[in-house]
């Protein structure tokens, strides 16, 4: 664990100028815990003018909510040994210093920055990041709830009426916020409501698709600005790049010219590999496999001269879901999306997990039954294999249509229906069998059912699961809530353009931690 050396005058003044500045919702999941060099655990030695409902000292054992009144008796020992660290949930956070930090917010090599992980060298936050902590508290709730006035947010962070006039000053300062006509009330003075400027910054969404190409131009409260859709037969590198190239200026044209100078930076959804299942989308071997040397993070920044992001194109859905759709009133949710392949996300206490690897909740790979044993079955099949559409298409196939996808887009005949009706029996219950093995390791509020179908055939299949699922044992389990997502088959390609945003203005778990 880190520990830093300083004077006990300027430890004192450091942290009486910093505490204060939490919102107490947050303070609320934390303790401050300083081991006072020799003098550690003797709470006469604690420091008066603390917020004393913040605060934990040595071994005092102060909790949250109890005010200490300890005088102060410094010792006289120079330098002062202080060892500072952030407590939540009962652990102990990676560490520590409390002082002047760089602001480095690139994530380790390989490693996305959008989603759970955490770096292996964390540091504590700094004024300035607690800051920034405040300002995305203030943004978060304007997204959530849209008009707020700066003492309905200082109510709802716990902030002070001062500090929040700072917050809401720099914010518009910055034109991330407008500034609505006053609202009079009965008493007191009129008030002024804020929300989020749709125009104060533009972020740019490319979703990949083994079928289609989709580009959105974002406002920073979400609103689509604009938007550009490509569909094709065969997803190859060269031809998805050349399709980039000519729709991107046209999306950015669409945009004011002011806007055009606001860009934050670029989002890219799409499948984690493209190459190697060329069977299984009826193409010919070897056809993706120009991927395999394509760099599209660095494709896709040299084109827009911003930052650009990565993530899977279902994570990307999941977050789409999460921030504009049934995720805004769940706290903890698995998301399957029934696509070309079947996959996964997952959210869990608000936040979107993806995992170190960026292969949390990757449902398609999950075996739908045992190998092996007293009967000596043969290797049970994936999700994947079970649950894709790819097994529909192959199904309206063989039924003489030669071109399924026209199914998605709303020309269903009762020859496509009824092989749909085959197809979504026996996907219900490989998800269905799915579902009850998530709930038996997370404990989650829902289930959140989207896809690439039309919105009629999703509740069918939605419908067909909750059947399937009364027939598992689910005792000693709590089965959660079978939903039908708001966000449908654009869900990837919001997600995408929402990824700058969310990874300069998301308020996470990570956001007082910074990697080094």
């Amino acid at each position: 664990m880190a520990t830093c050396f300083m004077d006990g005058t300027p430890l004192i003044s450091f942290l009486c100028d910093t505490l204060p500045l939490l919102p107490r919702q947050l303070i609320n999941h934390f303790d401050l815990k300083i081991n006072y060099g020799c003098f550690t655990g003797k709470s006469g030695h604690s420091f008066i003018g603390l917020p004393a409902w913040a605060v934990k000292i040595g071994s005092g054992q102060a909790p949250v909510g109890v005010p200490v009144r300890t005088p102060v008796r410094t010792p006289v020992r120079t330098p002062v040994r202080a060892q500072l660290c952030l407590c939540g949930g009962g652990s102990i956070l990676p560490s520590a210093h409390w002082g002047t930090l760089p602001m480095n917010t690139r994530s380790p090599a390989g490693q996305s920055p959008i989603g759970d992980h955490i770096s292996t060298t964390l540091h504590g936050g700094n004024q300035v990041s607690v800051g920034q902590y405040n300002e995305r508290l203030v943004i978060s709730l304007l997204r959530r709830h849209g008009w707020l006035t700066k003492a309905d947010l200082a109510r709802m962070t716990g902030l002070s009426a001062q500090t929040m006039t700072v917050i809401v000053k720099r914010l518009l300062a910055s034109e991330l916020l407008l500034s609505g006509d006053k609202v009079r009330g009965r008493v007191g003075q009129p008030s002024t409501p804020f929300a989020l400027n749709p125009l104060g910054a533009v972020s740019i969404g490319i979703k990949i698709g083994r079928r289609s190409l989709d580009l959105i131009a974002m406002g920073f409260d979400g609103t689509v600005l604009a938007r550009r859709t490509e569909r094709f037969a065969l997803p190859d590198a060269a031809a998805t790049l050349r399709l980039i190239d000519d729709n991107l200026s046209g999306l950015l044209g669409d945009l004011p010219a002011e806007q055009q100078t606001r860009i934050l930076g670029a989002g890219i959804a799409m499948p984690r590999t493209l190459a190697g299942w060329e069977s299984e989308l009826n193409l010919p071997a070897g056809a993706l496999d120009d991927w395999n040397d394509v760099d599209i993070v660095a494709e896709v920044e040299s084109r827009i001269g911003a930052s650009t992001y990565l993530l899977h194109d279902v994570s990307a859905a999941c977050l789409a879901e999460l921030c504009f759709g049934l995720g805004k009133g769940i706290q903890n949710f698995l998301y399957l999306y029934v696509g070309s392949f079947v996959g996964g996300g997952l959210v869990l206490s608000n936040q979107l997990q993806t995992g170190a690897r960026g292969a949390a909740a990757a449902i398609g790979s999950l075996p739908t039954g045992l190998v092996g044993g007293l009967s000596g079955a043969a290797m049970p099949p994936q999700l994947i294999e079970k649950a894709s559409l790819t097994g529909f298409e192959a199904l309206v196939r063989a039924a003489g249509r030669e071109d399924p996808h026209s199914f998605y887009y709303g020309e269903q005949d009762e020859t496509t229906i009824r092989v749909f009706t085959e197809w979504a029996e026996e996907a219900a219950q490989s998800l269905a069998f799915a579902i009850t093995a998530t709930a038996s390791i997370l404990d989650l509020d829902a289930v959140i059912l989207a896809g690439g179908l039309p919105e009629d055939r999703t509740a069918d299949l939605l419908r067909m699961t909750e059947t399937a699922l009364a027939g598992y044992n689910a005792k000693g389990l709590h089965m959660p809530r079978l939903r039908q997502a708001e966000i449908g088959i654009t869900a990837r390609a919001i997600g995408s353009a929402f990824l700058p945003i969310y990874a300069n203005f998301s308020l996470d778990r990570d956001s007082l931690l910074i990697n080094m």
